[in-house]
């Protein structure tokens, strides 16, 4: 049971678009992905038990992850360069926020 709302809110509708919006690493998401990813940014309370089950998404924002944990090394641009551009790749130069000039 999920409270359709809080999915439904600008908040949830805007992000939800501006993180998937329009670029080769971005897709509409999914279902799952639709209810994870807002519920571990704006509501890691709801989404505590994701981690007691083995899911570690990893999704950084404001310096921790999941929501949960300190990310380190902190600022998403190092976090990037040290550990993050190893698990994706093929985002390493082309995501728009750490490959900017």
């Amino acid at each position: 049971i999920t409270d359709m709302d809080f999915f439904r809110s600008p908040q949830v509708m805007q992000s939800l678009e501006g993180m998937f919006g329009d670029c080769f690493l971005c897709r509409t998401p999914d279902d799952q992905l639709a209810v994870t990813a807002p519920t571990a940014i704006y509501a890691p309370e709801r989404s505590f038990d994701m981690r007691s089950k083995g899911f570690h998404l990893d999704i950084f924002h404001n310096t921790y992850l999941d929501g949960w944990e300190r990310a380190m090394p902190a600022g998403f641009k190092k976090y990037w360069s040290e550990k993050a551009k190893f698990t994706l790749p093929s985002a390493d130069g082309i995501c728009p926020i750490v490959a900017k000039n």
